[in-house]
């Protein structure tokens, strides 16, 4: 199973792939994680899209204790609300307008995330010590539920619907977005 940033990280990639309408071989240049493109001779060239997790797991409020019926067997399950940002950099003027284009389309990012809200693109050329280069950045605030299963079933797992319709999540309304909505990163 996925840690929680490979798959904060993997869907970000499967969003934007699906956005741009990319196939799976034209994303592996196009959309790369930071770890491939931190060192420059490892980078595709322009244009291409740099993924950052920058934050994950950012505690929201308490988590808590569900008991839930799995045929018959009342199981404990513990889950909680997360936040976290995720950085996507610009390589190049085409790759520019793209991040433009992502922030209109945040409402199809698939499950288990939800973007809250978006940063403005800034031109980071100069900051970057890239002036050769054009370069720009944007972040994306991001919102997931995380579920532990420790105690469970043999298959260790409960479906999200089990959960979801429990969850006593009173979001803060100066954060709330047409684009939340309960999703779930299974720990097991």
């Amino acid at each position: 199973m996925a840690s929680s940033y490979e798959t904060v990280r993997n869907t970000v990639w499967d969003w934007i792939v699906g956005v741009r309408g990319w196939t799976e071989s034209e994303a592996a240049y196009k959309a790369i994680p930071a770890q491939r493109g931190a060192r420059k001779e490892e980078r595709p060239d322009p244009p291409f899209l740099m993924i950052r997790v920058d934050v994950f797991g950012q505690t929201v409020g308490t988590d808590e204790t569900k008991y839930v019926d799995d045929d018959g067997v009342k199981r404990r399950v513990r889950f909680g609300q997360r936040r976290g940002l995720v950085n996507i950099q610009a390589f190049g003027f085409e790759a520019a307008d793209w991040l433009e284009e992502l922030a209109m389309y945040i409402d199809e990012v698939p499950d288990p995330l939800s973007i809250t809200s978006i940063g403005e693109i800034l031109d980071i050329s100069d900051i970057a010590g890239t002036t050769h280069e054009a370069r720009f950045s944007r972040d994306f605030n991001i919102a997931y539920t995380v579920i532990d299963k420790p105690t469970l079933s043999e298959k260790g797992t409960v479906e999200a619907e089990s959960v979801e319709g429990d969850l006593e999540h009173d979001p803060d309304p100066d954060e709330a977005s047409p684009a939340s909505r309960p999703v779930t990163v299974d720990l097991t």
